[in-house]
């Protein structure tokens, strides 16, 4: 078989498995041409990887125009703030973070908080306690770019499903 013509299938293929999934909507995967044997070939240069304790610590971050984004601080002993920025307030969320089943991101809360403003926010303080709370994520990313790919699966907020507070996929980038 050509090996142009495999990698084209394989690109639709893949394609066809990122954009399939309830009412998500397709994240965009960053795609460039090569010229193989003349003809133009495209490809997907972001590999998938499963997440890892080992390589999901830091912070990852999404932020776009008009001060609208996401934050994740998910340190080393386990213990997460997730920061979700709307244009000129924040809502903080604290709590613990496990990884199940190889690929889900499970957040515990116990605490949220909303702040007037979106820089020098305090992570230590002021915060109300929250009950049967979590966020669980599917969750992949690629070390070597250092990308996080984050799809809500379940918010709960104090015993209430609580969609809305999430994108349909979230493409944080590390930047600590």
């Amino acid at each position: 078989m050509n090996t142009a013509f495999f990698r084209i299938i394989l690109f639709f293929f893949l394609i066809s498995v990122v954009s399939c999934g309830g009412n998500e909507t397709s994240e965009k995967i960053p795609v460039k041409t090569e010229k193989e044997n003349g003809q133009t070939v495209e490809k997907i240069p972001v590999k998938v990887e499963p997440v890892t304790f080992r390589n999901i610590s830091g912070v990852w971050q999404l932020r776009y125009s008009n001060n609208y984004g996401y934050e994740f601080r998910l340190y080393k002993n386990y213990r997460a703030v997730v920061i979700i920025f709307l244009s000129e307030s924040s809502l903080v969320f604290r709590g613990v973070y496990t990884i199940e089943d190889g690929s889900a991101l499970r957040v515990n809360l116990s605490e949220m908080k909303r702040v007037d403003g979106i820089k020098n926010i305090n992570v230590s303080s002021n915060f109300v306690k929250t009950k049967s709370s979590y966020f669980i994520f599917s969750a992949s990313g690629n070390k070597a770019e250092k990308k996080l790919l984050l799809r809500p699966k379940k918010i709960y907020i104090d015993g209430n499903d609580s969609e809305g507070y999430f994108e349909p996929v979230l493409a944080l980038k590390k930047i600590r």
